[in-house]
């Protein structure tokens, strides 16, 4: 479930990336360019990006704009190393503290290894 969690949480990344390669394709005559979030916000989905700018105070405006301004895939990629190394913190601390698989441990087993049965 982990790693399909950090994958989910990858893929933002690898779709930005991706995305600004397709554009270097189409406009190779410009040079790879990476794109910001607000190139990709208001060219993709400019109706959502309207009424966000109407209806938000100034103040939390401003804030939204130092996101827009800045590269998707520095947004993307540096939320997604930030998940990693939580994870990766996370997983030191709680190492070998989780739950253990103790079914089978009330097994006999013989010398060889194999599970004695008490019935015949």
């Amino acid at each position: 479930m982990l790693k399909l969690f950090l994958i989910l949480v990858a893929l933002p990344a690898v779709a930005v990336l991706g995305h600004d390669i397709f554009m270097f394709t189409q406009h190779q005559d410009k040079g790879f360019m990476l794109s910001a979030v607000g190139f990709l916000w208001t060219t993709y989905n400019p109706d959502s990006y309207k009424w966000v700018n109407e209806n938000v105070d100034e103040q939390t405006w401003a804030i939204i704009n130092l996101v827009l301004a800045q590269k998707s895939i520095v947004v993307f990629g540096g939320f997604a190393a930030l998940v990693y190394l939580l994870t990766w913190i996370g997983t030191m601390i709680f190492k070998g503290k989780g739950m253990k698989n103790d079914k089978l441990d009330y097994l006999k087993k013989n010398k060889k290894g194999k599970i004695v049965y008490k019935r015949k």
